[in-house]
């Protein structure tokens, strides 16, 4: 074919949109890294099993390198070390996660990144959903207020309560109660009357919610929280908290997700006595307020994302078409004229062809997918009692009398459940007490059903129906394990999952279990030799 200046033209734009998929591609390719969200949410396991040593340090390591999960990171060594009573070392971390996630030009970087066509949403500072500020307000105004910096801590919860009213849905704005009353009780602390009744109206106004049954507060709650003579606020923190998954045809949409259990019935003793004045409490359920923060601004663009993956290559396949007739045509032409000039038809094939690929490509790497970090060492419960106690130590303990929490499965055994702790009352000031219940609390059903199970697979190892039938996507570590017991072997693929393997009764076989982020992504029945390290 002649090199003519027209065809020299044609190359030249070939070749120029050539260059530009290839750079789009090299810029699209991304890689996990020893502490991103994916590697570092397996770790997630020991603390619920009340193991903090390795989760501590991982996340003490992967805080040191002050990437763009510098604030996720925080956020979860604040839980850890409010679970280990190290309220000053909570506090400091809440508060890095705190600055990070209410500073908004900090991040804007990297969100035009992400809003990008082949950024990922996940390659932009986590700055959280706004039941993860609100909750990570919560953490921080109770720990200053245990310290006695009360106007700060009246800041945190202000800040809590502005988080909360980013909710989409009208219905589900401002309803964490928890907020208003401390917000409330501080104010009148500090002499504003008229200010704690505002945010005393505000808690009011919560009684025409339609969601009020959920929202965790009473009239006889309000009172004990605005009573100044109350000097001790009991946090409870159990259960765990709710986790993402993607969903739509290229992951665009992040769901939140969690296992409901509600509770059904508890004790509070105070050195081994009842009291009914005791068992009034506030009850933030976070699992509900994750599931009703409604949509956000970056969930349109992921849309736009989606459909232009799709149109892209819609695309490619009518270039193909098109370059395929193109070819055609040119074929026709010959057979009918062996000597007629078919360039025409060669450049327009090749250029359809072209641009086939380039929209191929285009759709390839164009990345809608979403962000699916989450705070995941939240509890499912947050609780709080008003409380009176005379300083000194004195003995709490904890019952739980119905429900997932009322038992504790022991070797298969099924026993009450008891938390007993001691606290150590100062004078003269307000005391916040956190305590985190972090054991493998089941239901006497449960119970039962993890025992047989167990004891089914245990000598013989277990049917691939059998074993499948009990394992369902989206269950915790946990979960697997009251159910299953301890696994016989940990591995991981290459894709980082964490693989749990229990006994199959085929000879050389394993029922493998596979983890994404601490829930089960899927199971099956394997050759043992084909299982990765």
């Amino acid at each position: 074919m002649e090199i003519t200046p027209r065809n020299r033209k044609v190359i030249q734009v070939a070749k120029g949109l050539l260059l530009a998929c290839c750079s789009m591609l090299l810029t699209s390719c991304t890689h996990l890294n020893k502490y991103s969200f994916e590697r570092i949410g397996y770790y997630n396991y020991p603390f619920q099993s009340g193991n903090f040593t390795s989760i501590r340090e991982t996340y003490e390591e992967a805080a040191k390198q002050r990437d763009r999960n510098y604030a996720l990171w925080n956020n979860q060594l604040g839980s850890i070390y409010l679970a280990q009573g190290d309220y000053d070392k909570a506090l400091d971390a809440f508060l890095k996660a705190h600055y990070l996630m209410n500073n908004i030009p900090a991040f804007k970087e990297l969100e035009r990144k992400a809003v990008s066509l082949t950024g990922s949403e996940d390659r932009k500072a986590y700055k959280g959903d706004p039941y993860e500020k609100a909750m990570n307000s919560l953490y921080v105004g109770l720990l200053l207020y245990n310290k006695g910096d009360l106007e700060n801590a009246m800041a945190a919860f202000k800040n809590g309560i502005l988080a909360d009213s980013e909710s989409k849905g009208e219905e589900y704005k401002s309803d964490i109660a928890i907020l208003y009353l401390l917000a409330s009780r501080i104010t009148k602390k500090l002499g504003d009357e008229s200010l704690s009744n505002d945010y005393l109206n505000a808690v009011k106004e919560l009684h025409n919610n339609p969601n009020y049954s959920i929202l965790g507060f009473n009239d006889e709650l309000i009172q004990k929280i605005l009573n100044l003579k109350n000097n001790i606020l009991l946090v409870v923190e159990f259960g765990e908290g709710p986790f993402k998954s993607r969903r739509g045809q290229y992951g665009e949409l992040a769901v939140v997700n969690g296992d409901r259990y509600d509770i059904n019935g508890w004790n509070i003793k105070i050195d081994g006595k009842v009291n009914a004045d005791n068992q009034v409490y506030s009850n933030t359920d976070v699992y509900f307020q994750a599931s009703t923060r409604g949509g956000r601004k970056m969930d349109g663009i992921l849309k736009g994302k989606a459909q232009f993956k799709t149109n892209a290559a819609n695309t490619s396949v009518a270039m193909v078409d098109l370059s395929n007739q193109f070819v055609n045509q040119a074929n026709a032409a010959r057979a009918a004229n062996p000597y007629a000039d078919t360039t025409g038809y060669a450049l327009a094939a090749g250029i359809t062809a072209l641009f086939a690929g380039g929209s191929a490509i285009a759709s390839a790497i164009t990345n809608p997918k979403a962000d699916i970090r989450y705070w995941g060492l939240l509890p499912e419960h947050i609780i709080v009692f008003p409380l009176f106690l005379s300083s000194g130590k004195h003995k709490i303990n904890i019952e739980f009398i119905d429900g997932r929490y009322s038992r504790v499965a022991n070797d298969g055994i099924s026993a009450k459940s008891n938390y007993e702790f001691d606290v150590d009352i100062q004078k003269g000031k307000d005391n916040i007490v956190f305590k985190r219940i972090l054991q493998y609390q089941v239901s006497t059903n449960s119970g039962a059903s993890s025992s047989r199970v167990t004891k089914l697979g245990e000598k013989t190892g277990m049917s691939e129906d059998l074993f499948n039938k009990f394992i369902d996507k989206g269950k915790s570590y946990n979960s697997i394990e009251q159910l299953l017991g301890p696994p016989s072997e940990k591995k991981k693929d290459l894709l980082g999952r964490e693989i749990w393997l229990y006994p199959s009764d085929k000879p050389g076989f394993s029922n493998c279990v596979y983890f994404i982020n601490g829930r089960v992504s899927e199971s099956k029945n394997q050759p043992t030799k084909d299982v990765l390290y």
